[in-house]
C-alpha cells in the first residue's frame, strides 16, 4: 500500500512521520512517500503519485488549511482514503465530521498505522483498529485507545527515515534541522495530556539518539 503525507511546510522535522515511514517500511510491504507544499503543488502530486491513502500531521491553527486541500484532492481522487493525526484531532476528534476526513488518529500513531496499512493491504476491515475513528456512510466508529508504549517499545522503534525528508524538501539535509527530544515523560503526564505525546516524541535511550547524530 501506498501512504502519501503531504506536509504545508518544513519548520522543524516531522519526527513522527518520519518514524512512521520507517516503521511501515521495516514491517510490512508499504511505499511512503512526502510532499512539501513549498517545494510542489500537492493537488498535482496526489494526482502523479496515485497513493492508495493521503495523511495529514495537524497541529491546531492549521487544520483548515489541511480538509480545505484534502477536499481539493479528494474532488479529484474520489477513492482515496484521508486520515489526520497529531494534536488536533487527538484533542478535538470531533474534526471527523468535517468534510472528507475519513479517519482520525488519537495519541500514538505509530503502530495505529502500520496496523491501518497493513489491514488496507490484507483486504481486512478497518473498523476496529484502536486509536482510530473510522467515518463509514456518515456514521462515525470511535474505537478506544491502545496502551501507550513503554520505554523498551520505543527503544525498539526504528530511527527517523531521514531520506524521506531529504528527498521531498532537499534543504532539510544542508541545513541539518535537529528533532526534538526527550525521554522518560511520566505516565501521569502522558495520560493527562489524553496520549497527545506520541512517542516519536518520547524518543529514544539518550545514547543510541546521539550516536545517530554524530557526524
Amino acid at each position: 500500500m501506498h501512504l502519501l503525507y503531504i506536509l504545508k511546510e518544513v519548520d522543524n522535522e516531522p519526527h513522527g512521520i518520519l518514524l512512521i515511514s520507517a516503521l511501515l517500511k521495516q514491517e510490512g510491504d508499504h511505499r511512503v512517500s512526502l510532499v512539501v507544499v513549498t517545494e510542489e503543488d500537492p493537488v498535482e502530486a496526489a494526482m502523479r503519485l496515485q497513493p492508495d491513502v493521503v495523511g495529514y500531521t495537524v497541529y491546531t491553527g492549521t487544520q483548515h488549511y489541511y480538509t480545505d486541500l484534502n477536499r481539493q484532492i479528494k474532488a479529484r481522487l474520489p477513492h482515496i482514503l484521508s486520515v489526520f493525526g497529531g494534536p488536533h484531532p487527538t484533542f478535538f476528534p470531533e474534526m471527523i465530521n468535517e468534510e472528507g476526513v475519513d479517519a482520525i488518529c488519537l495519541g500514538e500513531g505509530e503502530y495505529a498505522v502500520l496496523e491501518l496499512m497493513n489491514a488496507l493491504q490484507n483486504g481486512d476491515p478497518i473498523d476496529h483498529i484502536p486509536n482510530w475513528w473510522i467515518k463509514r456512510d456518515g456514521q462515525i466508529i470511535r474505537n478506544g485507545l491502545r496502551p501507550l508504549l513503554t520505554p523498551e517499545e520505543l527503544d525498539a522503534l526504528p530511527f527517523a527515515d531521514r531520506e524521506l525528508l531529504y528527498e521531498a524538501h532537499p534543504a532539510s539535509k544542508a541545513n541539518k534541522i535537529r528533532p526534538f527530544i526527550t525521554r522518560d515523560v511520566p505516565t501521569t503526564v502522558r495520560s493527562v495530556s489524553t496520549r497527545l505525546i506520541p512517542s516519536s516524541m518520547m524518543g529514544k535511550a539518550v545514547e543510541p539518539v546521539a550516536e545517530a547524530w554524530t557526524v
